[in-house]
Formats: structure tokens, sequence, C-alpha cells
């Protein structure tokens, strides 16, 4: 059964700093910081789309119409943590499930997934139907910049670099190609393109 994911907070940090971007397009100045800021964010959010994972700290949440059978992966990853495992009741209210019932095998892998407690018998859904009936909130990403894998920062620096040195729109038949030394440090990391 594929989940629907849904990004629950914003990002509390960059894959590189500002500073980080000034040095590697040889800035020194901040009279650049504005298009800087929207090269860092335009580079986050393509290496997360390309790598299939999340850099920041982030809190995602994936939503099903009925208990998925066997285990969840949760994408997208690394999984740190699973926060609430929540249900809508037969009454037709939230609940939460107890902890007891799950658990996260393999976090921070890409072989990370929920897994349900042998031998427990899983409340029963409200007969709405519904593709929002459980709820699995996770938190993901990395707990701070220092843990984002250095081929993935070494990739950001590329790629700002790149987007920085040509900023223009190219004249027909001059499109420029990405650096190909990025393409390959974000495939070192990716995670495998799919939903539970």
């Amino acid at each position: 059964m594929r989940g629907v994911a849904i990004r629950q907070s914003v990002r509390s940090f960059d894959v590189v700093t500002l500073e980080e971007a000034r040095a590697q397009c040889r800035v020194d100045s901040t009279d650049e910081d504005d298009l800087l800021g929207w090269i860092i964010d335009a580079v986050h959010e393509s290496i997360e789309r390309e790598a299939h994972r999340v850099l920041g700290d982030e809190s995602w949440r994936v939503s099903f119409g009925d208990w998925p059978e066997g285990p969840v992966k949760l994408r997208p990853g690394p999984v740190r943590s699973v926060t609430t495992v929540q249900y809508l009741n037969q009454a037709g209210t939230w609940a939460t499930l107890a902890d007891s019932y799950y658990r996260l095998v393999h976090a921070g892998s890409v072989l990370e997934r929920l897994e349900w407690v042998d031998g427990l018998v899983l409340p029963l859904l409200s007969s709405q139907c519904s593709s929002d009936r459980v709820r699995v909130t996770y938190a993901a990403g990395h707990a701070s910049a220092a843990g984002i894998p250095v081929p993935l920062k070494a990739a950001a620096l590329l790629l700002v670099g790149h987007y920085f040195d040509n900023r223009e729109e190219t004249a027909r038949g001059q499109v420029g190609a990405l650096p190909r030394g990025a393409e390959m440090l974000i495939g070192q990391c990716a995670y495998p393109e799919m939903l539970a």
C-alpha cells in the first residue's frame, strides 16, 4: 500500500551556508547575498529531489487509507525517529497508537522501515472511506548540517558555483550541462525512489 507523504515543517538549515557559498563563488562582499540565497534554496531542493532524501531537520507525515500490511518504507528519508502513529478510530476521532505496537528498523539507512510488532492486533478504523485514516509522523533528514553526507555538500557547492557563474539565460544552442561531478556525487547518496 502506497502512502501520501507531506512535509509538516520548514527545514531549519540549508545544505550549505551563505558563507560557504560566498567562498565557493569567490565573492568578498554581501552584494550578491540575495542571489546566493535563492541559488542555495534551489540547489537544496534540487539535491533533495534527485537524491530522494531530506537534507534538513524536518517533520514528515505519510497517510494511508488502511493499516499498511508488512513493513512500511518511510520516504523521504533518512528517518531518524517515528514521532506518532495516529488513526481514525471507530468513533471518528483521531487516536494515537501506543509505540509498543511498532518499531523503526535500520533508522538512518536506505533500509529503514516501520514494522508492526508480531502478535498485536491493530485497532479497528472508522468505516468512513478515506485515504487519510492512518497517519505516521516522523523526523526525517539530519539533526544538523554537520550530518549531511560530504558528497552532497560537495555537490551543492559545485552547483552553487555553476548557477552563480551561469546566471544569465544561454543563447539558443549553447545550453551548458550541469557539472558531471555533482551528478556523480548526488548518485552516491541517493535513496531508492519509492514509497511504502
